[in-house]
């Protein structure tokens, strides 16, 4: 049986070398989007090289650095931090510079305790010494997103616990009363709701850590996209397999 924490050692990159191109990068400041160019790609060498040889298939971004995490028992600090920065290079373009220079030491910091965590080293005292030592301020707005998907781990009478792929943690959404922000419920989801179901939480707002849906759909992959299927109708054919 493969020992994880002996194979990571294995790979091309050592510790030593991504804790350097985490120094390199601060100095090339305020380019704060290159910045993160670099950082993605250090992210994406340590999730890659470190799940590359395991045999169960992990496919995006999401799925590796979950494995990776419960793997080597991350806190859940890490994991809040990690996933912070992973759904922040997946909308970089949504960010103004003030806010990526807001961000950039706090992300740079995840990343090494990330890579402290699954190499089993100690970060370097010159990084460490140009990293904050508190946590970013993380005001949000009540509106998490336009949607979030989850996937169901359980639920009871009122609420559904769900893990998000964006948020990294589980969240608690609210399914089975009405509430102050949305006079509805999704009560009748409870006959049909299963473990690892998958769910669109459609414009969630967080209400003293409760998630508040506006809507909630039910297995989205097997919904017909109507629009698609009309382009199949062509002049000169009648045929579905053409899309």
């Amino acid at each position: 049986m493969i020992n994880m924490r002996d194979k990571c050692y294995k790979y091309n990159d050592s510790a030593k070398t991504l804790y350097s191109l985490l120094e390199s990068s601060i100095e090339i400041a305020p380019d704060y989007r290159n910045i993160y160019t670099i950082l993605n790609n250090v992210y994406s060498r340590v999730i890659n090289q470190n799940t590359s040889f395991i045999t169960i298939k992990l496919v995006g971004k999401f799925a590796k650095t979950d494995y990776l995490l419960k793997e080597f028992n991350a806190s859940v600090e890490l994991t809040h931090s990690i996933n912070d920065f992973r759904t922040r290079i997946k909308v970089i373009n949504e960010f103004s510079n003030d806010k990526l220079k807001e961000f950039f030491l706090y992300d740079i910091k995840s990343l090494a305790q990330f890579i402290c965590l699954i190499y089993k080293t100690e970060i370097p005292q010159q990084l460490t010494d140009l990293l904050p030592n508190d946590v970013p301020n993380k005001k949000r707005s009540n509106l998490l997103a336009e949607y979030i998907r989850v996937i169901v781990n359980d639920w009871d009478n009122e609420y559904i616990y769900c893990t998000s792929e964006d948020f990294g943690n589980e969240l608690t959404v609210l399914y089975g009363k009405e509430c102050g922000t949305y006079k509805y419920n999704w009560k009748y989801l409870s006959d049909i709701l299963y473990k690892n179901a998958q769910l669109n939480i459609i414009k969630p707002v967080n209400e003293n850590g409760i998630i508040i849906p506006e809507l909630i759909v039910f297995e989205p992959d097997y919904l017909v996209d109507i629009s698609s299927i009309a382009s199949c109708f062509e002049q000169y054919s009648e045929d579905a397999i053409l899309y």
